[in-house]
């Protein structure tokens, strides 16, 4: 999932896609596992269908666009 997501998102200015590091915080955790529970309280969690779809994809960069007009309204 992580090299799908490089590869679809490496022109989004502004993001890191990286693997999950449970010491590190983020914005958007992006996911095909349901195990909510391995992530911490208020982390956004995105889980993507089984075959990675444009449909994920739209949204996913939809996401991203929201959190960065919040984080621009809000710093």
């Amino acid at each position: 999932l992580t090299q799908m997501l490089e590869l679809n998102l490496k022109n989004v200015t502004g993001i890191t896609v990286e693997e999950y590091k449970k010491q590190r915080n983020y914005d958007l955790v992006i996911t095909n596992n349901l195990a909510f529970s391995e992530y911490p309280k208020g982390t956004e969690i995105y889980v993507t269908s089984d075959f990675f779809s444009s449909y994920d994809l739209k949204q996913i960069k939809s996401r991203i666009n929201e959190l960065k007009i919040w984080k621009s309204e809000n710093d």
